[in-house]
């Protein structure tokens, strides 16, 4: 469905995607030495939230989309509005995995596994925030009222 979005949604919608493979990426590259695999984690943490950042306040700023579509559609709000929360949400939970990753001393198996469970759980939920964005685009652009 990504198709339906216009060329400044396609293009965070396309950064965010890669981003999300370079943290599958991450999640699953080997651990035998836990403190590399960390600080590659790490890394990917430090951009997806800067990306991430970027993504919320090109879409909630003066000019953002999320203006533009309650502008065009009100009806909208209640699906503005979550977007919104998930900003909120995700943005904490990038800034929280990164803190603990980086806190992370003396890593053993387990602290790996469960930054690997944590950041799986965050790629999964970015997933489901950009197909909502998604499905919000094509109803504020490109459905018809009345129509399906």
């Amino acid at each position: 469905m990504a198709e339906v979005l216009g060329f400044p949604h396609r293009a965070q919608h396309d950064v965010l995607r890669r981003l999300r493979h370079s943290l599958d990426d991450a999640i699953t590259a080997p651990s035998m030495d836990s403190e590399v695999w960390v600080s590659q984690l790490c890394t990917v943490l430090t951009k997806l939230g800067r990306i991430f950042g970027r993504h919320v306040a090109e879409a909630e700023g003066p000019d953002g989309s999320l203006v533009e579509i309650m502008q065009l559609k009100p009806h909208l709000q209640p699906h503005v509005r979550k977007i919104k929360d998930e900003h909120l949400t995700l943005g904490g939970r990038i800034a929280e995995l990164c803190a603990s990753a980086k806190a992370c001393h003396d890593i053993d198996y387990s602290t790996v596994e469960d930054l690997r469970i944590e950041a799986g759980k965050l790629a999964d939920a970015i997933a489901l925030h950009q197909a909502a964005g998604v499905d919000l685009v094509y109803e504020a652009y490109l459905r018809e009222e009345g129509v399906g």
